[in-house]
Order: C-alpha cells, then structure tokens, then sequence
C-alpha cells in the first residue's frame, strides 16, 4: 500500500482550503442578491389617508351652496339660513283649501338647493322658520320634519296675499289689489220715483 508523501498531504490540504474559500465568498456574494430580490418582493405599505384631507373633503359636501347675488326668497331659522334665487323654484302656485278657506303658497325647490333646504330643515324642526320675500316676512310655520324632495307650503293671511307672493317669486308685477264689498251695501237702497218737473212747471190749461 501506497503512503501520501508530506507533499502530497500539502497539496491536497491546500485544494480544500481554496474550495472552502470560494463556497464562502459565492455564499456571501450571492446574500445581498437574495436580500434585495425579497426587499422588492415585500409589499409596501399602503399610505395612511390624510385625517386633515377627509374632514375637509366631508365638510365640502355637506356646506350649503352660497347665498345668491339676487335672493328671491329665504328662510330663516334659529340654527340656520338660507336663500335662494329663482333659478332655484321650479314650480309656484297659491293653493286654497276650500273647506277651511285657508290659503297658502307652495314652492318646489330644485336641484342642490333642494339638499341644502333638507339639510336647513332638518336642523331647524320644531321650530318656527320665517319665510321672507322682499325683505318682508310673510309666513312663519314650524316644521315637525325636515322636508325631503324640495315640496314646501307655508301659509300666508289670504287670496290676496298668496296672488302678491306668487307674483314676487315670478318677478311678475304685483296683481291689483282686491277689495271686497258686502253685496247688501253694493245693493242701492229704494228711493222715491223721480217726478217729471216739467210737466209740473207747465201752466194749467183750465186756467
């Protein structure tokens, strides 16, 4: 049998040592790579929303349109306000309830008005809501619920005065005012027959 010669036993000692060397410096190499591929792998973490952001964006949506540069009609309440212009009123009418002789005038609110009217309301139930027109308040109802879809009636004294604000909401002229009169003083009371002063002047044909 044949013996490895110191030589021999250096040479091969000094093989290994070379190999152990180059698996170390590819291991060490190739662990950066490996890091990074699993760092681009690693999903990034969604960014968190903006609180400031939301508020603001919350608050755009439920802030009431601008007042108008010309209102035709507003409401007013203790925990708000708001006027419109008559873009704003798609539909006017005076209405009359026979049976109570009451009179009243509805209006129908389009569009975001009609929101921004639900949101007033909403606030204001239970309590009294003026409704001024040319600066005067014609009409003070108090409303048990908001109203939803923009139909609104409020009361107003009589005839005459739901034909005045229709007529204001429209910007037409004012109608003529109406006066009543009582048909028994219309009637001309009886007065004695008128008599003919002519012939009474005439002379007598006797005399």
């Amino acid at each position: 049998m044949k013996t490895a010669t110191p030589l021999t036993a250096a040479l091969a000692l000094m093989a290994l040592t070379a190999c152990g060397e180059d698996a170390a410096t590819k291991a060490e190499a190739d662990a950066p790579r490996e890091t990074a591929v699993e760092t681009a792998r690693a999903p990034t973490p969604a960014a968190e929303p903006d609180a400031a952001a939301s508020d603001t964006s919350a608050q755009a949506k439920t802030a009431p349109a601008p007042e108008p540069a010309t209102p035709v009609i507003a409401f007013k309440g203790e925990d708000g306000a708001l006027a419109l212009d008559r873009e704003a009123l798609t539909m006017i009418s005076p209405v009359h309830d026979a049976g109570t002789d009451a009179w009243s005038v509805f209006v129908q609110i389009g569009g975001t008005a009609a929101e921004d009217f639900y949101d007033l309301t909403a606030r204001t139930a239970g309590e009294a809501l003026s409704v001024v027109i040319d600066g005067m308040t014609v009409s003070t109802p108090t409303l048990e619920t908001a109203v939803y879809g923009g139909g609104f009636v409020f009361p107003v004294e009589d005839g005459a005065a739901a034909n005045r604000v229709v007529a204001a909401l429209k910007g037409e002229p004012a109608p003529l005012a109406i006066v009543e009169i009582d048909a028994e003083d219309a009637l001309p009371g009886e007065e004695p027959p008128a008599q003919d002063t002519a012939a009474a002047d005439a002379p007598d044909e006797d005399g």
